[in-house]
């Protein structure tokens, strides 16, 4: 089960959306996405390699990041996408890779397309965004909206 999949810049928050209202993910969201970015750039650094996922006992943190190009200031962001999800899936590389990333990778397409120009702008003020996430991640996982 989906519990939360977002898209952060630089350790800051652009736009969530919460299915799964459980207890344990009751933090603030720019902290948990400031420490995944500093985890993230440590790997990196530390291994030279890109860090996939983070499994936890009972949460597995993945994302996808894509370099994106805003068209009016001819700047480059590294943009990531995430999703927290159960950890109860027996197969979990194939989950992963199979399932979660892809749909990650589609979403930060998709937000290239309809928002890279806006790259600096919070995403929550550009009213849509919250419905492709629905749209691109619903049809194969179970979501309990909270709205």
């Amino acid at each position: 089960m989906i519990h939360e999949i977002g898209i952060y810049l630089n350790g800051v928050l652009l736009t969530n959306r919460t299915y799964y209202n459980s207890t344990t993910l009751k933090t603030d969201r720019d902290l948990i996405c400031a420490l995944i970015s500093a985890v993230e750039v440590f790997y990196k650094t530390t291994f030279s390699q890109e860090l996939e996922y983070l499994k936890g006992k009972h949460h597995i943190l993945v994302y996808s990041k894509k370099i994106i190009k805003n068209i009016d200031t001819n700047e480059s962001f590294h943009v990531v996408a995430y999703a927290i999800v159960n950890n109860r899936n027996s197969s979990l590389e194939s989950y992963v890779g199979n399932k979660i990333r892809p749909k990650l990778e589609e979403l930060l397409n998709t937000f290239e397309i309809n928002y890279g120009k806006y790259i600096v702008e919070p995403l929550n003020k550009i009213p849509g965004f919250s419905r492709e996430i629905d749209e691109i991640f619903a049809e194969s996982w179970e979501l309990q909206s909270e709205i």
